[in-house]
């Protein structure tokens, strides 16, 4: 059974100014060297400027800018919550002299954290394989660890998030960089130095130039991990994930689309016929979708979603482009989702051959030209014609929800374009402007949301998220319940806004997809896309009644609630609890999968004490009541494979019954 810590706020806001506060501009986490000599803080002696910002009511921007070197500018920003136990860092050096700096190099966050006997829990990001998403048991942290992603995507294998536990406390450390970042932690006789940077930088930077460091943010907390957990889980979901229209947080969105409709893959078949024709049966037929999903394949491509470089809505598919179908879904309260990936070129493509010299080359081990180009962001004529384009078409387009795609590995474009004496320099200039696309275009348009998808979840890392929810956060076992169904318990943990697909694999369906109950309880998160095609027959659109009601009262609670998990993957039972602490209300959902050996499972939810239970099954119409003492043993449940079971619950305090 978990057991609340009891442990109150202000103890862990004293616990981050114990360990992570500063009394002089030298002990700030920054370091810095120019010609290979080490600089720790920004020194008292070159004169730093202190000024602070409120942002909002719980936010304080604190900038310490100096001059670092002949001409450099450097400038250390510490963001700070008065309303969790949260501090964030990152800096940036701007050449503001008239000729090339000195060789800059050691560019990073670091920073000794106190205490005894460290460990340190990390995972897996996105690795586009069998082990997506796989959280390693806690290690002593004897000796030097180095954590990076594999490839220049900032969730691409290793995870972004980690969590570092003294005797004495522990501290959620979270990256923010959509390229390749490094994080090394080392012991020391204090504690632990961390020592965040770019994985590959050293360099001079031009006149007017500016570059980054990779940004960090600290949660401190005492108690158990479930209590660190969820004071993650509530600084997320008010100060980092994004608002939409009206300036809400983000809601539960149900999606609806047309998967390879017309015989083609993806989406190279649509059309607005098609699209306007099966927006109008699924509204006769009952269901009313959120938002509308268009996905790749919408562009002049030879029926190859690949195939991009021309932004133009196909001519003969979509004549008009996307304005008659949000025209009818804005009828209808629906919003309109559109794919892009602006990033990837094809060579010989229509962007290729106006503008080369915006498309940027590399080459295989063959020494072959590859066919794909990457789209130079850090020139400035080439970042204001996508931001101009993609501007344009979610302006014209109607479009409510931008999703941006980033297929390839940018690895060797952005080395081959390095020179010997600007190794990074590529990247972080294009990683910068990336993240300021994002920004512009949330700002040109109000309430547009913005969907992170490279290639699944290689790019679910802070910068990003703050920007943006991963509404595909992993193309892997996408109608493999068995597997898919525990990616939940890290992006529960982490990402709590995020996407599955109601569908389970299977032969006997048309199109290779079962929409049946389980396939709904294997999807209960934050947003759904029903799976079903537009065409079928009424059972699964009976089914979809049914299941869709369930589904957003438990979305809710997901995004306002704590979170439990309850099992472990290994047993093959996945279960977990969302509890709502203003009123004791909350769901607590059991699954077998096809993986779970042992038909019966026990768990131990949170209890709140002194209480008595009201227990309602929706999907049978059960009701169980029960109170704390009783219900201390756990509970038990009994089913056959791939089955499922979603319990609501309401509480009241004895004294007041």
């Amino acid at each position: 059974m978990y057991v609340k810590a009891g442990v109150k706020m202000n103890t862990d806001i004293l616990l981050r100014e114990k360990k992570a506060g500063y009394k002089n501009t030298s002990d700030i986490p920054v370091t810095f060297a120019f010609e290979g000599e080490l600089t720790r803080g920004i020194p008292e002696d070159i004169r730093p400027v202190v000024k602070k910002f409120p942002l909002g009511t719980d936010i304080t921007l604190t900038e310490v800018t100096a001059i670092a070197s002949k001409g450099m500018i450097i400038t250390a920003r510490e963001t700070k919550y008065s309303d969790f136990p949260v501090v964030e860092w990152g800096a940036d050096v701007t050449n503001r002299g008239k000729s090339d700096s000195e060789m800059l190099s050691d560019f990073a966050i670091s920073g000794v954290l106190k205490g005894t006997e460290p460990y340190i829990t990390t995972g897996l990001g996105d690795t586009r394989g069998e082990n997506v998403f796989f959280r390693f048991s806690p290690e002593a942290l004897s000796e030097e660890k180095v954590i990076s992603p594999d490839f220049c995507r900032g969730a691409d294998g290793a995870s972004p998030f980690m969590t570092l536990t003294f005797r004495e406390y522990s501290v959620h450390l979270a990256v923010g960089w959509p390229g390749k970042w490094k994080m090394v932690l080392t012991p020391t006789e204090e504690g632990v130095r961390y020592t965040l940077s770019q994985a590959r930088f050293c360099l001079k930077l031009h006149p007017m130039e500016t570059m980054r460091t990779p940004n960090l943010t600290l949660l401190f907390f005492e108690g158990d991990k479930t209590r660190g957990t969820n004071l993650w889980r509530k600084f997320y979901l008010k100060h980092i994930l994004p608002t939409g229209k009206n300036g809400k947080k983000i809601s539960p969105i149900m999606f609806l689309h047309t998967h390879m409709i017309g015989g083609y893959g993806e989406f190279e078949g649509v059309t607005t016929e098609n699209q306007l024709e099966a927006i109008d049966t699924y509204i006769k037929k009952g269901i009313k979708p959120d938002a509308w999903w268009i996905d790749a394949g919408w562009y002049p491509c030879n029926h190859n979603w690949w195939n991009v470089g021309d932004w133009t809505p196909h001519p003969e598919q979509l004549p008009d482009g996307f304005r008659p179908i949000a025209d009818k879904l804005h009828e209808n309260d629906t919003d309109l989702l559109v794919w892009f990936e602006p990033e990837r070129v094809m060579a010989d493509s229509k962007l290729d051959y106006i503008h080369p010299e915006w498309c940027l080359k590399a080459h295989n081990d063959e020494g072959e030209e590859e066919k794909c180009r990457l789209l130079n962001y850090s020139d400035p004529d080439c970042f204001n014609f996508v931001l101009s384009l993609l501007d344009s078409h979610i302006k014209t387009g109607g479009i409510d929800i931008y999703r941006q795609d980033f297929n390839f590995v940018p690895d060797r474009y952005f080395e081959e374009n390095d020179t010997e004496d600007r190794i990074g320099a590529t990247e972080n200039l294009h990683m910068q402007a990336l993240l300021r696309l994002f920004d512009e275009l949330r700002l040109r348009n109000p309430g547009l949301i913005i969907d992170n998808c490279a290639a699944g979840g290689t790019r679910n890392e802070m910068d990003m998220m703050r920007r943006s929810v991963p509404m595909q956060y992993t193309d892997m076992h996408i109608g493999v319940s068995a597997r898919r169904i525990f990616h939940n318990y890290e992006m529960f943990k982490w990402i709590p806004y995020f996407r599955a697909h109601a569908k389970e694999n299977d032969s006997r369906f048309p199109n290779n997809r079962n929409t049946d109950e389980y396939s709904y309880l294997c999807a209960m998160t934050p947003a759904l896309t029903v799976c079903h095609d537009y065409y079928e027959g009424e059972a699964p659109f009976k089914t979809a009644k049914k299941m869709l009601p369930v589904w957003r009262k438990a979305a809710e609670y997901e995004l306002s609630s704590d979170y439990y998990e309850l099992t472990d993957e290994k047993s093959g039972w996945y279960a977990v609890q969302f509890h709502n602490e203003s009123d004791g209300s909350g769901f607590i959902q059991v699954v077998r999968t096809e993986n779970a050996e042992e038909p019966r499972k026990t768990v131990f939810p949170y209890i709140v004490p002194d209480s008595k239970y009201v227990f309602r099954n929706p999907l049978t119409n059960e009701i169980k009541r029960g109170d704390s003492l009783g219900l201390t043993g756990g509970f038990t449940f009994f089913m056959s494979k791939k089955k499922g079971e979603i319990w609501f619950y309401t509480t009241q305090k004895k004294d007041i019954i």
